[in-house]
């Protein structure tokens, strides 16, 4: 019975323990998303993430450029970028997943793309 309460209590205190951490984690990912990424093919389609909890997804591409829909977004511990955003009367909501150092997500036809940070100049 007592090795019973032990383990109740361990649970609980690392359970606890574990989930205190978990707020961390998610600001430690918001933190590394940050900034400008395009897709690694050769659209180079643009996405900007903002340090205010804003965000300017790609919309449609309009004479050569990029026409962006801003929006806002949450960032979970497991990397997990999801947003909503609005161009012309449109609504999106979408994810990108931050894995090592980059992002994936599906766009389009394309179910698996990649965006790379945009090295700042």
């Amino acid at each position: 019975m007592a090795a019973r309460w032990a383990m109740v209590v361990a649970a609980v205190a690392f359970g606890g323990w574990g989930r205190a951490d978990e707020p961390k984690k998610a600001e430690d990912v918001k933190t590394a998303v940050v900034g400008k990424w395009e897709t690694a093919d050769k659209d180079r389609v643009p996405l900007e993430i903002r340090a205010d909890g804003t965000i300017g997804v790609p919309f449609r591409s309009e004479n050569g450029k990029w026409v962006m829909a801003d929006g806002t977004y949450t960032v979970d511990a497991a990397g997990k970028v999801t947003y909503k955003a609005a161009s012309g009367g449109s609504t999106l909501g979408g994810w990108y997943q931050y894995k090592d150092g980059g992002l994936v997500s599906a766009m389009g036809p394309k179910n698996r793309v990649t965006w790379k940070r945009v090295e700042k100049k």
